[in-house]
């Protein structure tokens, strides 16, 4: 059942005081603006992060906030690696970490614009387009381009894309958010047919697993077709989620589609681990 009145999902609250709005007695005395992480994507009101005393609330000089010591370092390692292919050895395989900006264009950057075309291709010949019903925007296409929304579901601005790629094709692409230490997000993976059964995923799944661990990230997750989801399970190692684990990420909001199987990994620790 709907609640009466006026109500805020998790994501949609303070991450200190769980309210979205502040009453009026509240709103006379203290800063009521709200501060949102650049990395987890956590919403603070900036008297909450104040009164807490062990959250920074100024923005760096790029104009982004982090709210806690674990996304400056997920953030800082992300930009590490962001753009700078890794050789993985075998047949001249390199993955990378791809992030499109609004100042970027074709004369910008067009190594960057021109993969992340590719990677939408690729996407597309292997899913069926996906357009948002209210908008009839392509949602690929969105979260490729890592486009921003005032509507939770629909604001992708945290998405990165990871590619695998040889020195003629772009073979396999993933599509990533890391909503903090806690949980990362692959809603988006494919590898174009022809590349199929040679193990290119698993590649690309491999690498991108040990960067996550490397970052301190907990545990992925995704959204499985029914049709590959044995392939999950039995070769990636990932779990269908049941629904008490499932409120384990209440406070986040994910990237899903209908008929989907919603499944998780563990990357450190074990599954007694909360989110």
């Amino acid at each position: 059942d709907v609640p009466v009145g006026n109500w805020y999902c998790p994501p949609c609250c303070c991450s200190v005081c769980s309210r979205n709005t502040l009453d009026e007695t509240d709103r006379r005395n203290i800063d009521p603006s709200v501060l949102i992480c650049t990395q987890c994507e956590r919403r603070y009101h900036a008297d909450c992060i104040l009164q807490s005393g062990k959250m920074n609330p100024y923005r760096n000089p790029d104009g982004e906030w982090l709210c806690r010591d674990s996304c400056q370092q997920i953030h800082s390692g992300l930009m590490k690696i962001l753009g700078k292919p890794v050789s993985l050895g075998a047949q001249n395989l390199r993955w990378t970490l791809l992030k499109y900006k609004k100042s970027d264009s074709f004369s910008d950057d067009p190594e960057t614009c021109s993969k992340l075309s590719t990677s939408l291709s690729v996407m597309h010949e292997c899913f069926e387009p996906v357009r948002e019903l209210r908008t009839g925007r392509d949602l690929v296409d969105d979260v490729i381009f890592n486009r921003s929304s005032k509507l939770h579901r629909l604001n992708f601005r945290g998405f990165y894309t990871v590619v695998l790629e040889n020195d003629d094709d772009l073979i396999s692409v993933a599509t990533l958010r890391i909503h903090g230490e806690r949980v990362a997000e692959v809603p988006l993976v494919a590898t174009r047919f022809r590349f199929r059964r040679l193990g290119m995923c698993r590649i690309l799944m491999d690498e991108l697993e040990k960067r996550l661990t490397e970052l301190g990230v907990e545990r992925l997750v995704l959204p499985a077709a029914p049709s590959v989801l044995n392939t999950w399970t039995d070769s990636f190692g990932f779990s269908v989620t049941n629904p008490t684990e499932r409120l384990l990420f209440i406070g986040h909001t994910f990237l899903d589609f209908q008929g989907t199987v919603f499944c998780h990994k563990m990357l450190i620790g074990n599954d007694s681990a909360s989110a």
